[in-house]
């Protein structure tokens, strides 16, 4: 779900805040690959399929109590902020930052990229290698281990 651009970053005019820098479009996907279907845990089916009960396919599923969208700046400063504060957390992550930090799990988990790249829906693996290949420090030592358990006895013995 995109909740619109950052309040912190949101366009200014002459130094302050204009109702159209803090409105939000919601239009077509930035890429071909961003529409996508995103598997769901099983316990989180059933409370989603009460959520979009009775609701058109192209209407929001996260909504206000009278249906309508949810502004970010108010989401922000009556949901998001409390919470981070109530955690006490060093940092003020971003909502953004809860897609990063669900691949960063999903690849401690043992995701592969190309598998992240598609969850993410990003048009290009490389695009999810720069973000996260960081996150695999120790593939490529995996990779060789695999490589040499595969080919097993078929290498020669080097003598010492």
């Amino acid at each position: 779900m995109s909740t619109g651009p950052s309040r912190r970053c949101a366009s200014r005019a002459r130094g302050r805040r204009t109702p159209a820098a803090l409105a939000t479009n919601l239009g077509s996907p930035k890429t071909r690959r961003a529409r996508r279907t995103v598997s769901l845990g099983a316990q989180l089916v059933p409370v989603l399929r009460d959520v979009v009960a009775g609701r058109k396919a192209d209407e929001l599923v996260f909504t206000t109590a009278t249906g309508a969208r949810i502004a970010q700046a108010r989401f922000w400063d009556r949901v998001w902020h409390p919470a981070v504060v109530a955690a006490d957390l060093r940092k003020t992550p971003r909502v953004h930052d809860l897609r990063h930090t669900h691949a960063s799990m999903c690849i401690a988990a043992g995701t592969d990229l190309l598998q992240l790249q598609h969850r993410l829906g990003h048009e290009s693996l490389k695009t999810t290698g720069d973000t996260y290949g960081h996150l695999m420090p120790d593939a490529l030592a995996a990779q060789a281990r695999i490589a040499t358990t595969m080919l097993g006895d078929a290498l020669p013995q080097l003598e010492g």
